[in-house]
């Protein structure tokens, strides 16, 4: 009688023994369910802010394009304004300070847009810096240097209306002008386009490497047909890095 009350004593215990597995069980389980949405969630979150940030860049790439043109010493209306002075047709009856007045409209008109454009790109930026705050250093020097080349630009429009207190367009220093514009496109292109690069490049490894395990790699994408030295934005700030050349240009090359 009495092994049988121990027999049932052992079958009680291992049944509530048995009960607390089955809660434990079930509560890993609901656990694991909401750790799950709360990481899927996280994801989708950082998957929109870098939708967010990458169109924005888009937007500047497209307006840059258009200015950086602008910009290219190449781009310089002097065969227009040759053309006018000989009465040419082609020119719209136009005269060549008319043709060089409305050059520096279009780079006017383009850098205020580069402008507008990098601004909502900073106000972006800004609305998520809690997500991103490894990159508050990159991230003040990028938009520091985005607001003094737009400034540079204004100043060598100057620089260009300046000439004009030459009435004779054919007086001007055209290798000076050209080598103005040479500086100031190179130096605008190392920043819109090199270190906006780098930035979301960075943008790239906070958001998107946490959820793929992917990295992106330095400036793959530039045309670097030898290796060389640039300028190169980082989270530290601006430092000389070496690239070998890169595998689009070695393509390009075949």
């Amino acid at each position: 009688m009495q092994e049988q009350n121990i027999l049932i004593e052992i079958v009680k215990y291992l049944d509530n023994h048995q009960g607390l597995l089955t809660v434990l069980g079930w509560g890993i389980i609901v656990w694991a369910g909401l750790h799950a949405n709360k990481v899927q969630l996280r994801n989708s979150a950082r998957l929109e802010i870098y939708k967010e940030l990458y169109q924005l860049k888009l937007d500047i790439d497209k307006i840059s394009i258009e200015l950086s043109l602008l910009l290219w010493s190449h781009a310089l209306p002097f065969m227009y304004m040759e053309w006018a002075e000989k009465g040419s047709s082609s020119v719209n009856g136009k005269s060549p300070a008319e043709i060089w007045i409305e050059h520096n409209k279009q780079i006017i008109e383009a850098n205020h847009k580069f402008s507008e454009a990098y601004s909502k790109f900073w106000n972006a930026n800004t609305a998520w810096n809690s997500i991103m705050p490894e990159l508050k250093t990159s991230r003040n020097i990028l938009f520091n240097e985005l607001s003094k080349i737009s400034s540079e630009i204004s100043q060598y429009v100057n620089y260009h209306r300046e000439q004009m207190m030459k009435h004779n367009w054919k007086e001007w220093d055209r290798s000076a002008i050209e080598k103005e514009a040479d500086k100031v496109y190179e130096k605008f292109l190392k920043i819109s386009n090199g270190f906006l690069n780098d930035y979301m490049d960075d943008v790239h490894d906070e958001l998107i490497h946490p959820i793929f395990n992917v990295k992106r790699t330095r400036r793959e994408e530039f045309n670097y047909k030898k290796p060389i030295e640039a300028e190169t934005l980082t989270k530290d700030g601006i430092k000389m890095i070496r690239y070998e050349a890169t595998e689009i240009a070695k393509l390009r090359k075949q």
